[in-house]
């Protein structure tokens, strides 16, 4: 059961339209960022965003992002995060930590995100896509993976090349859920640690939930077991993944993005809708143990 009192902690930034109304969230109108902002901004646009709603950020911790192409919208909430040594958990089924240069992308926050001055390190956690395999490996930022400052974690076979690369900065977990949950409990995670949740759908099974992206393996209970172990470290979360879909403006940005994988058409986009405002509310109630007294 989710209370009002969480519901006024969660805020929408509603730049696509993809978010369903609830009058007990607050919610931003952005759509006039929409074409600057979504797949990919320049930090110049995305400081103009974060300048408009900086009052907002910071007056709430859960927020709700839209389309996973907004996904580097994470960067600007971890950045304005008054929290010192947070852990950066990420459930997606990409690194998002790629090699993509002049500016911000769906696909290169985490990058960003690891060097913020405030995050000790990211985890990405149920990794199935293609951009660990063949010619998009070399893609990755190895760098912080080397370091240490972001790990990955699989839903699948990785080969010897991406762990000879990445100095074991990537590691295959596709093992049983219970050891999924006994590896975050006893060794993910460390007591008393600031953990910054961040959610892309498309993590989950398609059978669970439709993105526009390709999607992982992840079921609905084992993403929900996973943030039940985290919540009582938890300072923050988004979510992302939601439905929309947009014609640039910008030719060469439009072009970029059907080059990244053709958005998969859905019969009945209203019905969808209500599926993912139905799996927010049951990410949201897992949310519950939330320790505001320290905000």
């Amino acid at each position: 059961m989710i209370t009002t009192e969480l519901l006024k902690k969660v805020l929408i930034l509603d730049i696509d339209g993809s978010l369903i109304k609830d009058e007990n969230i607050h919610s931003i109108a952005l759509g006039e960022f929409q074409e600057k902002i979504r797949y990919f901004s320049t930090f110049k646009a995305l400081n103009k965003l974060e300048n408009h709603i900086i009052d907002e950020i910071v007056s709430h911790s859960i927020y709700l992002i839209g389309n996973g192409d907004f996904h580097h919208l994470s960067y600007l909430l971890i950045k304005n995060n008054p929290a010192e040594n947070i852990h950066v958990i990420v459930f997606d089924n990409h690194p998002d930590n790629m090699y993509i240069p002049f500016g911000i992308h769906c696909a290169s926050w985490v990058y960003h995100a690891a060097r913020l001055p405030n995050v000790r390190r990211v985890s990405v956690i149920g990794i199935t896509s293609q951009d660990i395999n063949g010619l998009n490996l070399v893609q990755n930022r190895f760098s912080l993976l080397r370091k240490g400052k972001v790990e990955y974690y699989c839903f699948k076979r990785v080969s010897n090349a991406a762990f000879l690369l990445s100095r074991n900065g990537i590691h295959e977990m596709v093992s049983s859920e219970k050891n999924l949950l006994s590896f975050i409990k006893d060794e993910l995670i460390q007591k008393d640690e600031k953990i910054y949740l961040s959610i892309d759908k498309d993590v989950l099974q398609r059978e669970c939930i439709n993105t526009y992206w390709d999607q992982g393996n992840m079921t609905e209970n084992q993403l929900f077991d996973c943030i039940d172990l985290l919540s009582e470290n938890l300072i923050a979360a988004d979510i992302t993944g939601d439905l929309s879909t947009y014609k640039y403006k910008n030719y060469i940005k439009g072009l970029l993005r059907r080059l990244d994988g053709a958005e998969i058409p859905l019969s009945n986009l209203v019905y969808e809708r209500e599926k993912h405002a139905a799996l927010n509310y049951r990410i949201i109630s897992h949310l519950k143990m939330f320790d505001y007294k320290d905000r």
